[in-house]
């Protein structure tokens, strides 16, 4: 008789212990809120979007330079070597327990918004580039995007100021999934924070920042 009281007190314990866990782990999932600044791998992030016990996340600084492609040829994000790079060097920054929280996400890669420059197939990644749309959509819409001031090559609004990645405590360049004005021309963020909407060669000589993104499990 004692010992199946053993027993069963074990039990009663263990569910205990497992309840108070799950409690604590969705109270922590349920404080996260846009805007807040998230640890993830040995790096830090913003939270842009939430979704269930999914959130979208943008690396604060970035991971270093790189061209979007390297040789300068019409080349879309599908098959650009920014994206491999991101998949086979950036994602192995993460150990295998971080690695299984990233969500695989199907991209759709628009066409620019100004020059109408193919996007090409949509992609499928667990470590990408934030879009022109999504920069406006998750960071500030002025409406500069749908609505083309006269003569003009980049975006540059209020938000500008949330749009800068700092790296080192300065601002830097960041690529852009988006094409720019040509094939063989990519967006990117400037250190101010502008969308530059016309690109620049993917083969860019200084190089851009990359700052990936990620869809997150809580």
């Amino acid at each position: 008789m004692t010992k199946v009281k053993t027993i069963l007190i074990g039990y009663i314990l263990l569910l205990f212990c497992s309840l108070f866990l799950y409690s604590c782990s969705s109270t922590k999932s349920k404080e996260i809120k846009i805007g807040d600044t998230i640890s993830f791998g040995r790096f830090q992030w913003l939270v842009l979007d939430l979704k269930d016990d999914q959130a979208l996340i943008i690396s604060k600084g970035t991971f270093g330079e790189e061209y979007y492609h390297h040789s300068n040829i019409d080349i879309s994000y599908a098959e650009s070597s920014i994206r491999e790079y991101l998949m086979s060097h950036v994602y192995l920054f993460f150990n295998a327990e971080d690695r299984s929280r990233m969500i695989e996400t199907t991209n759709e890669n628009l066409n620019n918004q100004w020059y109408g420059t193919s996007g090409g197939e949509a992609t499928i990644d667990k470590i990408f580039l934030l879009s022109i749309s999504e920069v406006v959509r998750y960071f500030g819409d002025s409406g500069k995007l749908d609505n083309r001031p006269e003569d003009t090559w980049f975006i540059s609004d209020d938000y500008n100021e949330k749009r800068i990645a700092l790296t080192d405590g300065e601002g830097v360049d960041w690529w852009l999934r988006s094409p720019g004005e040509t094939a063989n021309y990519a967006c990117f963020v400037t250190p101010s924070g502008v969308i530059i909407m016309e690109g620049v060669e993917v083969n860019y000589s200084l190089n851009c920042g990359i700052r990936p993104a990620l869809w997150l499990k809580l």
